[in-house]
């Protein structure tokens, strides 16, 4: 379709970003769904494509502890063999509609959630999240870490996969997000109403479960104990949600963020697959006792299509309790984010309105063009990894974009137009 202009490009992608309609639909192994993990040893891993040698510590730990769940080998010395001698294929998460926090690192037998955006069809998946502490996402490999793995393939995941199925139409994520929006989430850093909507929606399907008692007893624990459940599948929602929007392949919105611990890339609707991107940065936060900023690792994850959907850091203001975990301030803080964020969007999404923010809607669909002609690049909330691999989450904090990133997208739309 013809536009006449990159603001009525933007405005035809936002209106499908508003419009969307995701729902969860399944767990599933990822083998399953993305065709690429059953050939051979493969790994999918955030952000924008990247080498082994190139990964910092937690993203090679994650590939380790990957490499010890699927059996490759016994030992970490053999699976870091098989990594360096080129025998594992890697590809991003996103280029097989999947997207994966920190590490991302999802293999052929990780449980995956499946979003169906069925606005377009099309679908999105996402590893579940596995609690918090020495986990594999932040590069933990212990023998705790995969005994917990393959709990979730062997009863997390196939018991919500059958919970699901008693609900027939899958669960309305727009509804769930709306109501845990005026709760205080903004989906990044914080999850807990969401994790609660979903835990509270889910029960009374798991209770009819013909299923051993223990089982169905560990598997409400750990929904109730996890905070952060809900972040995986505001992921996958997110990464369904702005892959329909891309259909659209005009204009300046940017329909993927992530970060591979050297490298942000970013996408644009105008340039559909294409990767833009420049150096990473490192969080800035608080840190758990003990470490410091000298232990941070640089920015890591997929999980910023959050703050492409426009939650997130976009939304500080829905949880200014949020603001003093990742060492933002407070509420003022919060308020000022969210203004400052406005102003690189097309618009708000009344979808998602925010009490704390005079019930304004979430932030909604960022433009490139904004953020080089005011400079304000994109905040988002994120866990900051130990730059070691194996000792796991050390604090939480923001990181901006680097607009470099954006620059070089809008210089490659510019020459696609024809206008330089």
């Amino acid at each position: 379709m013809n536009y006449n202009s990159v603001t009525e490009a933007n405005e035809a992608v936002v209106e499908k970003i508003v419009n969307s309609a995701p729902y969860l639909i399944d767990v599933v192994p990822a083998k399953e769904k993305i065709a690429e993990l059953n050939e051979g040893k493969v790994l999918l891993h955030a952000g924008p494509p990247i080498k082994w040698e190139d990964m910092t510590g937690p993203m090679q730990g994650s590939c380790v502890g990957a490499g010890l769940f699927e059996g490759w080998a016994e030992t970490e010395e053999e699976v870091r063999n098989l990594l360096e001698n080129g025998e594992v294929t890697l590809i991003p998460c996103h280029h097989v509609n999947a997207v994966g926090p920190m590490g991302g690192i999802t293999s052929a037998n990780m449980p995956v959630f499946v979003v169906e955006n069925r606005l377009e069809g099309n679908e999105a998946y996402c590893i579940m999240n596995e609690g918090i502490g020495k986990v594999l996402r932040f590069g933990a490999y212990s023998e705790e870490v995969i005994d917990r793995l393959h709990w979730m393939k062997n009863v997390l995941g196939p018991t919500i996969a059958k919970a699901l199925k008693l609900t027939e139409d899958g669960m309305n994520l727009n509804v769930m997000i709306a109501k845990a929006i005026t709760m205080g989430d903004e989906f990044h850093q914080r999850n807990i109403a969401a994790s609660l909507i979903f835990l509270k929606e889910i029960s009374p399907f798991i209770t009819q479960l013909d299923m051993d008692d223990k089982d169905r007893t560990d598997v409400i624990k750990f929904l109730a104990d996890t905070d952060q459940f809900f972040l995986n599948i505001a992921m996958a929602t997110s990464k369904a949600v702005m892959d329909g929007a891309r259909t659209i392949q005009d204009g300046t919105v940017v329909t993927a963020m992530c970060r591979n611990g050297k490298d942000f890339g970013i996408r644009i609707s105008g340039m559909g697959d294409e990767w833009f991107t420049a150096p990473v940065n490192t969080p800035q936060g608080l840190f758990f006792t003990g470490y410091s900023q000298d232990d941070a690792n640089p920015d890591i994850g997929d999980s910023a299509i959050t703050e492409t959907f426009g939650v997130g850091g976009m939304a500080m203001i829905a949880a200014p309790g949020v603001t003093r975990f990742v060492g933002a301030g407070g509420f003022q803080d919060a308020l000022k984010t969210s203004n400052e964020m406005s102003e690189i969007c097309m618009g708000q999404n009344s979808n998602f309105t925010i009490p704390t923010w005079d019930f304004q809607g979430a932030c909604l669909g960022i433009d490139a063009r904004k953020v080089v002609e005011t400079g304000i690049e994109p905040i988002i909330n994120t866990g900051i990894a130990h730059k070691q691999a194996g000792l796991g989450q050390v604090g939480a904090g923001t990181v901006r974009a680097p607009k470099e990133c954006f620059e070089k997208a809008l210089e490659a739309y510019a020459k696609k137009l024809g206008l330089i």
